[in-house]
């Protein structure tokens, strides 16, 4: 049970962020949501979690190719919320192209969001994080947390990638 924790899950507006905030806020956790979206379909989106799940829902619309969004995002959890106790590093995008038609800034907005941004995400909340849970879908990050921080009581969490059978 995750009752009077708080969740931040970035890019979880819709896909398996979303999916991960659904099963965080069933087990009583408050949750934290971040991506792209209508405001409308958001503000629905924050109802709708808080009533199904009797938890607390928050969003906060930091752009993660950004670090100043993002730090602006931990302290408004830090204000609001009392700090981050388990955080999701889900944010990302994509783009499909040859490599000499591929936009260099679309591909310097993939490294943003897609690596920069947890690693900003991670050195802003982890300050103030004792005795939590840290889920990373990169596992270089993860590995590298592990071994950084194998005498604190954090506990990491790595998501594998596996064919189905």
């Amino acid at each position: 049970m995750l009752k009077s924790k708080v969740a931040l899950i970035t890019g979880s507006t819709s896909g398996i962020g979303l999916g991960i905030a659904h099963s965080l806020a069933k087990q009583g956790a408050d949750i934290v949501l971040n991506g792209f979206g209508a405001i409308s379909e958001i503000e629905e989106l924050v109802d709708s979690l808080s009533m199904k799940y009797d938890v607390k829902v928050s969003y906060h619309p930091a752009n993660m190719a950004n670090p100043d969004e993002i730090k602006e995002m931990i302290s408004f959890v830090e204000t609001n919320l009392g700090g981050v106790d388990i955080l999701v590093n889900n944010a990302g995008i994509q783009h499909l192209a040859p490599i000499d038609e591929f936009p260099a800034e679309k591909w310097d907005a993939i490294i943003a969001i897609n690596l920069s941004s947890a690693f900003h995400t991670i050195r802003w909340a982890l300050p103030s994080m004792k005795n939590v849970e840290l889920l990373s879908v990169y596992q270089d990050y993860c590995k590298a947390m592990i071994k950084e921080l194998k005498d604190e009581d954090i506990r990491i969490a790595m998501l594998e990638e596996r064919e189905n059978d």
